[in-house]
């Protein structure tokens, strides 16, 4: 072999002399079964099942995100959601009540026992919203960044965001208007393209929940700063707008119920959720069989 620009050429050549010792050339062996040990080899693999991923020791096992993976976070989600609207709905109710009870109070004596109930039922209500609220910020998310890695796996692609900037746009106030729609619409885009089709616009589904979102933090800062004003018909007022972010929140759960849905449905279509039931509806075209009175011997029932 010969380098551009050297005189010098190498030549490759056989080894002379002796074969190694070994093994001879050409020699082949008979197989006369599997190895045998007269006593059980303390070498070997473990004895457990066979697992995916491997765990290493001393490294940390990151459970993959599957489309089975997903269908439980949206189911659990989803669960958590209904709680929030039913107690934001209680909360809502309460506050209503409370407001009846108020214009009622100027012309008349209430009974304590009636306006005991109406503030039982309002700080239950807002103490489970609240509680169920804050879990659903956890559920939510989850679900979020695994039908993200879950739709980038199916596409061959990894997610646009990490999942740092994910999670601070969606749970990090003023920003989340605006970050938390669009990272909804860029996953139903790519749910979308995963099942064949094109959808340039995002769904009105998806539309209507970015503009309900973004009413309820409107709606929180309304009740916060109305709050802050001097009066008594200022407090009764407050009272009857502190009804708005209860029904606002109730609206906003429902909707990520079905919207949850939708895109689990178009991730995993396999889950039971998004199985579509059908059933013979009629046939046409073919020729009705003869039907027979009596059946000969020996015919096939």
């Amino acid at each position: 072999m010969t380098y551009p620009g050297q005189r010098t050429t190498w030549v490759a050549s056989p080894p002379t002399g002796p074969l190694p010792a070994g093994r001879p050339v050409g020699r082949r062996f008979r197989y006369t079964g599997p190895p045998a040990y007269p006593v059980v080899p303390r070498w070997g693999l473990p004895r457990v099942g066979w697992r995916e991923p491997t765990s290493v020791p001393g490294t940390t096992a990151r459970q993959p995100r599957t489309p089975a993976r997903l269908v439980r976070h949206a189911r659990m989600a989803t669960t958590l959601l209904w709680m929030v609207a039913i107690s934001a709905f209680l909360a809502a109710g309460g506050e209503v009540w409370r407001y009846v009870l108020l214009v009622l109070g100027r012309s008349e004596a209430l009974p304590g026992q009636v306006v005991a109930i109406s503030d039982a039922l309002v700080n239950t209500g807002a103490a489970l919203a609240a509680v169920t609220g804050l879990v659903a910020l956890v559920l939510v998310p989850r679900w979020l960044l695994t039908a993200r890695d879950v739709a980038a796996a199916v596409a061959g692609d990894r997610p646009a965001r990490p999942e740092w900037q994910v999670l601070l746009g969606v749970l990090l106030p003023g920003l989340n208007l605006f970050v938390a729609g669009s990272v909804l619409v860029e996953l139903e885009h790519m749910a979308f393209g995963l099942t064949g089709r094109d959808r340039l616009r995002p769904s009105r589904l998806v539309l209507v929940w970015w503009l309900v979102w973004a009413g309820s933090e409107c709606a929180a800062v309304a009740t916060i700063l109305l709050g802050l004003r001097s009066g008594v018909a200022a407090h009764a007022n407050g009272v009857l707008w502190s009804a708005a972010p209860d029904l606002v929140a109730l609206a906003v759960a429902v909707l990520t119920v079905f919207v949850l849905g939708s895109i689990t449905a178009l991730l995993a279509p396999g889950s039971v959720r998004a199985r579509q039931r059908s059933w013979v509806v009629s046939v046409t075209g073919e020729q009705a069989p003869t039907l027979r009175r009596t059946r000969p011997s020996g015919a096939v029932r």
